[in-house]
């Protein structure tokens, strides 16, 4: 049984770079997403204007959530990505919701007007 495992080991081993050199040639892709079969949690947030956002509201909508920080490097990266798909997309029921937890209304609030941020925050 130890022999059998060691050999399984190897292989996964050997086959490993292989697969991320596979993903990291197709330059398209940056995350592979996984599907899931249950419900997103139910919460109700506050926007920067003081207005309830529920994730009921958004039933039959494609919804990214993304939890991020003014402080964080590879948030700041990703904010122009996040902000171009949203606009792409937006007319055909794709929402984006950002939450950010760890920062006072006043510091969010220059983040996203640095940044050019439309969707819900």
């Amino acid at each position: 049984m130890t022999a059998g495992l060691f050999l399984v080991g190897t292989a996964v081993l050997f086959a490993l770079p292989r697969a991320q050199e596979e993903i990291a040639a197709d330059e398209g892709i940056s995350a592979i997403p996984a599907e899931v079969n249950f419900p997103a949690p139910k919460f109700t947030l506050t926007d920067l204007e003081g207005n309830s956002n529920s994730l009921a509201n958004h039933l039959g909508e494609v919804v990214l959530v993304n939890n991020w920080t003014t402080w964080c490097p590879p948030c700041k990266a990703e904010m122009p990505t996040l902000q171009a798909y949203y606009q792409a997309h937006a007319t055909q029921g794709f929402l984006i919701i950002g939450i950010e937890a760890s920062d006072p209304a006043s510091k969010v609030t220059a983040f996203v007007k640095q940044y050019g941020i439309t969707f819900p925050i």
